[in-house]
């Protein structure tokens, strides 16, 4: 049996008490979610009686140093107790972050809610499990405006302490490549560190909510309570799990498309950030990493790598168009910085001049505008396609509900009846279908043909291609219809259906 926590008997006792008040919780997750704010704010006296409950429950006594010991001789109901305050510690962020997405929803309001993602690098880890802070990351973030600021730092730790040499020597060569202590770049001070920090979070009396990568959480969380000690409460400070914060999205971005999620969970949002499928966009690290092309250990472009990755499976459901440089990569090189922070009186990057297309053919006016109507054409067809099958879908259930009226046969109609309304939502479907991939295909056609920038001698290829394209997409489209109906119909009409035929 797992031996209980101090922590524990605490939310016992907050529960009772808070019942008392007339406050009910749905669960225990909730309990200590409201327990956990309480809890931290205690010091050691006021939680001395709970520990000598955990103590007296768990058979360990105060004098003697009872109890089982680990091989490091720290008891472990120490261990024990912290654990379940990690567990509880995470279960509370999860809360805080569904929470806020929820609100946010409710008001409609989403779209404009800012949220800061971070990224820290360190030179290594110190034998009593410091990490020493080399470089950091952070991008203000929202869905509607995409990166909306960006902020970089490189920050010196000092001296390396006694036994960390190899450690951060090792580490440093495989990952960022930053000159090392006491060479390091950047200011040694945590006070600059932290009053360009809560400077560019616009940090008041408010819980700080920052986000990254559910594996270099605990790092990150350890380098930024080292820094901003003494200049915020710990109890201000929440490091979140970034794929928490992307399965919310995600799900709420759906709920609002299809009335129906089907991200499964926020270990597939954390697969899907380990993909990091823009590792080697260039022009949003820093100066450093990308003359030396290491891009992917930079800080900055993780962070902003992170956000455009949400931006790709988020704002198509909820409607928003993808700019390149503040929702996706787009730009290039020398342009990407300026894309998402211009310098003031410099152009925007919708207000930039475009280069001729004599010296840059791939942004010829004409092509940018027939590339733009090709992405329109897909993304509208697979907008009908979504609604075909949810009226599909819909038209099968309406069926299903009429037919199970009756308890004593197995439909309301007779058998052939029930096969016709079946084929009539196939037909139906199918020809839904058809009309959507034959206006997909006009289009493209009529594209085509004005594709004027194209090599003679390569245009009747890449027209061939297309066309190929589009003739294997209907097909695949009306087997997907056909094969779903048929499965349909294996599991509502058995073949030990009655029939009407002896």
């Amino acid at each position: 049996m797992p031996k209980k926590s101090a922590f524990y008997y605490f939310m016992i006792e907050f529960k009772k008490r808070e019942n008392g008040k007339g406050l009910k919780f749905p669960n225990m997750v909730a309990v200590a979610h409201h327990a956990g704010k309480e809890w931290e704010k205690m010091d050691g006296v006021q939680r001395e009686p709970y520990v000598q409950q955990a103590q007296a429950a768990n058979g360990i006594s105060n004098s003697g140093g009872g109890g089982p010991l680990n091989s490091l001789g720290i008891p472990m109901s120490l261990i024990d107790e912290k654990l379940h305050e990690k567990e509880a510690m995470t279960e509370r962020k999860k809360h805080l972050i569904a929470e806020r997405v929820k609100r946010s929803e409710a008001v409609k309001a989403l779209e404009k809610e800012e949220f800061y993602i971070i990224s820290m690098t360190y030179f290594g880890c110190t034998l009593k499990g410091v990490y020493l802070p080399a470089e950091l990351g952070m991008v203000k973030y929202s869905l509607q405006d995409g990166v909306k600021d960006r902020k970089h730092l490189y920050i010196n730790p000092g001296e390396i302490p006694l036994g960390a040499a190899y450690s951060v020597h090792c580490h440093t060569e495989k990952t960022h490549k930053l000159p090392i202590p006491s060479n390091a770049w950047g200011t040694s001070s945590n006070d600059e560190v932290s009053e360009v920090l809560l400077s560019f979070l616009a940090a008041k009396d408010n819980i700080l909510q920052l986000y990254t990568d559910e594996n270099s959480l605990p790092s990150v969380e350890s380098m930024l309570r080292g820094i901003l000690k003494g200049h915020i409460k710990d109890e201000q400070l929440y490091v979140c799990p970034l794929p928490e914060l992307f399965f919310n999205l995600k799900q709420a971005a759906e709920l609002r498309f299809m009335t129906k999620s089907t991200f499964p969970s926020a270990l597939t949002a954390q697969y899907i950030l380990q993909m990091d499928c823009f590792v080697f966009t260039k022009g949003i690290s820093c100066d450093y990493h990308e003359g030396e092309y290491n891009l992917q250990h930079c800080a900055l472009s993780q962070a902003t790598r992170w956000a455009y990755t949400i931006s790709k499976y988020c704002c198509l459901e909820m409607g928003i168009d993808c700019i390149p440089g503040k929702h996706i990569p787009g730009c290039s090189s020398t342009d990407a910085k300026s894309a998402i922070l211009p310098n003031p009186g410099e152009k925007s990057l919708n207000q930039a001049e475009e280069p001729s297309s004599s010296t840059n053919p791939s942004r010829d006016p004409k092509l940018v505008a027939k590339q733009k109507k090709l992405e329109d054409i897909c993304i509208d067809a697979k907008l009908e396609f979504v609604k075909c099958v949810t009226t599909l879908m819909n038209n099968v259930q309406e069926v299903l509900s009429n037919a199970t009226a009756k308890t004593d046969s197995y439909f309301m109609v007779s058998p052939e009846k029930y096969n016709r309304s079946f084929a009539q939502i196939l037909e139906d479907t199918r020809k839904q279908i058809e009309r959507i991939c034959n206006s997909a295909e006009t289009q493209s056609t009529s594209a085509r043909a004005q594709w004027v920038w194209l090599n003679p001698s390569t245009r009747y290829d890449h027209e061939k291609k297309l066309r190929d394209i589009c003739t294997d997409a209907k097909s695949e489209l009306l087997k997907c219809v056909i094969t779903l109906m048929n499965n349909v119909q294996e599991v509502v009409l058995p073949n030990d259906a009655p029939s009407d035929k002896p």
